[in-house]
């Protein structure tokens, strides 16, 4: 039963959903349209160049593709998270073993370019990465520059995080590259990756607010943080992962590191339980079994937030197509749709709800 809880806790851990407008500068490129004095002006302007990342490079369960080929396609589908009544679905060719399928010019989730998982975690490290050089340059009081640090932090850890689970141990992405030769560093081990990773972990621990005020519920705090921590170390104990760079062998999970996730995973949830603070405005907590068909559902209408209990950190994007996408492909029924095609039915049924 405890690691059920356990289990159920992480698996709900990263819901993304998607609500609430921001600046629209935040919609100009990260490296272009800003000028620098621009960027690095006070606390709001750094927050908005830091949300660019936040905003755009969120990695949901639905995959976004080099180009529309293959829109249809959700992460879950190629796991036990998700079934898939699609026959044109990219899953079909990926469960097939063909984790490299190219349509057109669109990559399949395996990809470094244009929009795909690992493209877009690229420059969302870049991003943290001129954040933290520069946070210097920015008269900001205390709390402001922990707010800015800690969030900077566990981006670069979580967007770090999402390249090595797919590509393995990578370098060590900790500065700004200009491509003057600075880019020539050595690939590290998973293990190597992974502790390089957990040092961002532990600043975002102790920068990162116990929670947000209403305007700013979604942001990821010390909970996100907690429950990061326990998701990447139990990766770091899987069996694909005790691998070095010279050989590839059939290896066992690692027994210590599993245990260390497991002791992680107890500090987020004693958190959850007995140490979150009161006065939050988004109380989080393990939905009932009640409750528990309803976990993927959306709230209808405006408000703050449109989240289950047991989301914990989210992208805060007003993009009506994006909402209506996603309702559409995971849960809306057929009659209910006025579409045709694959558009008139959810074509990716969450598991937890058979």
């Amino acid at each position: 039963m405890k690691m059920k809880k356990i289990y159920s806790w992480l698996l709900s851990l990263f819901t993304l959903l998607t609500f609430n407008s921001c600046e629209s500068y935040l919609d100009k490129s990260p490296d272009m349209g800003l000028a620098e004095d621009d960027i690095y002006k006070d606390y709001n302007s750094i927050t908005g160049f830091l949300d660019y990342a936040y905003q755009n490079y969120l990695i949901n369960y639905f995959n976004v593709m080099d180009d529309m080929n293959d829109n249809k396609f959700y992460l879950g589908g190629i796991s036990d998270e998700f079934s898939t009544t699609l026959n044109t679905s990219p899953t079909i060719g990926i469960h097939t073993g063909n984790w490299l399928k190219k349509q057109g010019n669109s990559t399949d989730e395996i990809g470094n370019s244009g929009k795909s998982q690992i493209g877009r975690s690229y420059r969302a490290i870049r991003v943290m990465n001129r954040v933290i050089a520069n946070i210097d340059r920015i008269n900001l009081t205390e709390d402001e520059r922990n707010k800015v640090l800690g969030q900077a932090y566990f981006y670069r850890a979580w967007y770090y995080f999402q390249v090595i689970i797919r590509h393995g141990g990578m370098p060590r992405l900790d500065r700004v590259f200009v491509g003057d030769g600075d880019e020539n560093v050595p690939r590290m081990t998973y293990h190597e990756s992974h502790e390089w990773m957990m040092e961002d972990m532990e600043e975002a621990l102790r920068l990162l607010p116990e929670y947000w005020d209403e305007n700013n519920v979604g942001r990821p705090d010390r909970i996100a943080a907690l429950g990061l921590r326990a998701m990447a170390q139990l990766y770091d104990a899987s069996p694909l992962m005790q691998n070095g760079l010279t050989h590839t062998a059939v290896m066992p999970y690692d027994q210590e590191r599993a245990a260390l996730a497991a002791q992680y995973s107890e500090a987020a949830i004693h958190y959850l339980d007995y140490e979150q603070p009161s006065a939050a405005p988004h109380q989080r907590r393990l939905m009932t079994a009640g409750e528990y068909k309803n976990i993927f559902y959306f709230k209808r209408g405006n408000g703050n937030p449109f989240a289950t209990a047991e989301a914990v950190w989210y992208c805060r994007k007003a993009i009506d197509g994006d909402r209506a996408t996603c309702i559409r492909r995971l849960w809306l029924p057929v009659f209910l749709e006025t579409l045709a095609g694959p558009d008139a039915a959810a074509c990716y049924l969450p598991t937890q709800n058979m």
